[in-house]
């Protein structure tokens, strides 16, 4: 037994969440990289996924299904898909269908939303690729996860409580399918607690559970919305629950693969782990290291249930991988049945591995030797259809023929040389042409796992970019000069941090440091900005330095970049060699709204730049903050020949910068400044009125 995968043939969609916006990065098996960037509303999305849920859970109480309720499926689907994902990203996805499995990596906070039951062109994404979910969660420490081996163990646990009709049938054919794949080799040791005489309870449970590779729980499951920790496999007496399941974590390890195929056995909240409260079964089972966990969303009927689960064993016991089983039978139980208990099943864990490898085992597929034809053979041997022997070669002697081999050896040798010679010459250019070949193949080779370490290295810094914009909050700034919390109007002070990566040698740390410069000096010279420091070093470490030090519980003294606390915004500017040609990749992050944005991926000419320094990523970066973080405010105060607007120096104000109102009937000039107010005259003789907005539109 093996657990196989094949990463070659793997898509990856990473979903996270900033703030209100959702960032989603596509990874092809080929190392193509994109991502998108969509402001989300979150809240309206997590309505739609549990009306979703309580609708379908009422259709199967009442035993409601058919096409209507396929309807209201592929609508809620298709809002899914408008309001998640981009035209361009459909695209995407759209042109990927000879791909076979499909990772969902999600942040912990977006694991309530059905990501499979995205309905796109014509098909739900669980229907289209072999789907599987991998969770994000922050904080969480080592997962360790059990190491299984040839036989497996197998724990099979029923619960029908007389009112679940099918369960004995689905336990009894499980049973009857391991008896089969048993036949000709031990695979699978079994044990089986269902029926009347068995006593399930929860110390039971939490005693054996671990003594498994794999367990499968069939009966009744409760969600509990509010107390989610209270969820739990409904037992003869009491429940075996998520709080149960937590416990168990730390110690001996958990089974590989757990199959509760009961109601809402995997339907889940938002995983943050702020509080370390257990959120419900899903999250403690993958937590406590569970490696691959499959469940239903919401109700499910009982007889589909249980043709789902047999229909799952018989494509894993046959050697398909997880991702693929789990479709199959969504696919088997659409062509038999009428109800979407298909759609309820949700896999966490890798898709493309798979449990039983059959055509690996030796022992299974043995070629036998092919029996000899006895009858083409007669005496000593000899063929009954071989041609007779010419009969004068029965008499020739032994030594004549070695003298006519001698003879024959010696006329031939001059020819012989030659065609040596000749082969040689002609073999010399086509065996540098193997060796460039395979050099070329080792570099592609290369320059692909370093474009993955790329990428994978670019998605850490945005999940560290985001944990540091959750603990530095609110810049200092805003404290110097205290304005209403109500005026959404007037300029704050904001301060920005240029962090460049840096590169591997110094030619590479120089082009750095002098994009970064040269982008200070624009924003000096053309926005309200202030920047407030310049880093020049490895990305990662700074910030895990950066976090660890700015934590509320860190003493001062240990703070490193202590100007850092001062930034609203932070730059990222970062060259990538491994793509070619090289590209620069340019992305800002405000701390104080938590959103991340991309905002320049395009090719660099390294000797363009060093001749003209003045160039379109530059150009792109001050027009977004000249557009975003305007110059504005109010007029306070009025006297003859004085007035006085509510910001200053810290907002970014400078002598003889000009504003007007928004109506442009007022233009005023700045002749005095001091840190939170300045003094402006009026370019005419119109009356202008205290309150008036103001926008600056000129800086000399």
């Amino acid at each position: 037994m093996r657990m196989d995968s094949m990463k070659n043939n793997l898509l990856s969609l990473k979903a996270s969440k900033f703030g209100n916006t959702l960032r989603i990065d596509l990874h092809t098996p080929d190392y193509n990289f994109f991502d998108d960037n969509k402001i989300i509303n979150f809240t309206k999305i997590e309505e739609i996924s549990r009306r979703l849920i309580d609708t379908i859970n009422q259709a199967e109480k009442r035993s409601q299904g058919g096409n209507s309720l396929i309807k209201d499926l592929q609508s809620a689907g298709s809002i899914l898909c408008d309001q998640l994902l981009t035209a361009e990203l459909k695209d995407k996805l759209k042109s990927q269908r000879t791909i076979e499995n499909l990772l969902l990596e999600i942040d912990d906070s977006l694991v309530y939303i059905p990501w499979e039951l995205i309905y796109l062109g014509n098909d739900f994404l669980c229907l289209q690729f072999n789907t599987g979910r991998k969770v994000n969660v922050r904080n969480c420490g080592n997962i360790e996860h059990r190491k299984i081996s040839h036989p497996l163990t197998m724990w099979l646990l029923g619960e029908s409580q007389n009112d679940l009709d099918h369960v004995e049938k689905e336990i009894n054919t499980i049973k009857q399918l391991v008896s089969a794949i048993n036949m000709d080799q031990k695979r699978i040791e079994l044990t089986v607690d269902s029926g009347p005489l068995s006593q399930l309870t929860t110390e039971l449970i939490q005693e054996r559970l671990r003594d498994y590779d794999f367990v499968h729980f069939s009966g009744h499951s409760e969600y509990c919305q509010d107390n989610p920790e209270n969820s739990g496999w409904k037992l003869t007496e009491g429940y075996f629950t998520a709080q149960h399941v937590d416990d168990m974590t730390g110690s001996v390890p958990m089974p590989a693969f757990v199959f509760p195929n009961a109601c809402q056995s995997a339907r889940t909240q938002s995983w943050d782990l702020k509080d370390n409260n257990v959120f419900d079964l899903a999250r403690a089972f993958k937590l406590a290291g569970v490696k691959h966990f499959l469940g239903t969303f919401w109700n499910i009927m009982d007889k589909s249930g249980s043709d789902f689960s047999i229909e799952l064993y018989k494509n894993l016991f046959s050697g398909k991988t997880f991702g693929e089983a789990v479709r199959l039978a969504r696919k088997k139980l659409i062509e038999t049945g009428s109800d979407v208990t298909w759609a309820s099943y949700v896999l966490y864990g890798d898709p493309d591995e798979k449990i039983i490898d059959i055509e690996s085992n030796s022992d299974s597929f043995q070629i036998k030797p092919k029996k000899p034809d006895i009858d083409a053979f007669q005496n000593n041997g000899i063929s009954k259809h071989s041609e007779p022997i010419a009969q004068k070669s029965k008499y020739r002697s032994t030594l004549s023929k070695v003298k006519e081999s001698i003879r024959n050896a010696s006329a031939n040798m001059p020819f012989f040389l030659i065609g040596m010679i000749i082969f040689i010459v002609c073999l010399i250019p086509v065996s540098l042409k193997i060796m460039k070949y395979f050099e070329t193949e080792q570099f592609i080779r290369i320059q692909a796992f370093e474009s993955k370490q790329h990428i994978e290295k670019e998605g850490l810094v945005d999940q560290l970019f985001f944990e540091l914009s959750e603990i530095i909050g609110e810049s200092p700034f805003h404290q110097k000069c205290p304005m209403d919390e109500n005026d959404d109007w007037s300029s704050k002070p904001l301060g920005i941090a240029i962090i460049s990566h840096a590169q591997n040698n110094d030619k590479d740390r120089f082009i750095a440091d002098d994009i970064s410069s040269c982008l200070e000096k624009k924003i000096v010279d053309n926005t309200r900005l202030k920047v407030v420091c310049r880093i020049n070093e490895e990305i990662i470490p700074v910030l895990k330095e950066l976090i660890r030090a700015n934590l509320p519980s860190a003493a001062p003294a240990s703070q490193i970049l202590p100007q850092l606390r001062f930034a609203n915004l932070i730059l990222y500017v970062s060259l990538n060699h491994m793509t070619s040609p090289s590209t620069i990749v340019m992305k800002l992050v405000d701390l104080k709204q938590m959103t991340y944005i991309q905002l320049f991926n395009e090719d660099f000419n390294e000797q363009e730049y060093l001749i003209h320094k003045n160039t379109a990523f530059s150009i792109q970066l001050i027009k977004f903050l000249q557009h975003h973080y305007p110059l504005q405010g109010f007029i306070v105060k009025k006297q003859p020949g004085i007035i006085e607007l509510n910001i200053g120096e810290e907002s970014g104000v400078s002598l003889n910068q000009t504003f007007k109102d928004l109506d442009n009937n007022y233009a005023i000039t700045v002749s005095e400044i001091t840190s939170c107010t300045s003094t402006v005259q009026i370019l005419s003789q119109k009356t202008i009125e205290s309150s008036l907005r103001v926008k600056c539109i000129h800086t000399n």
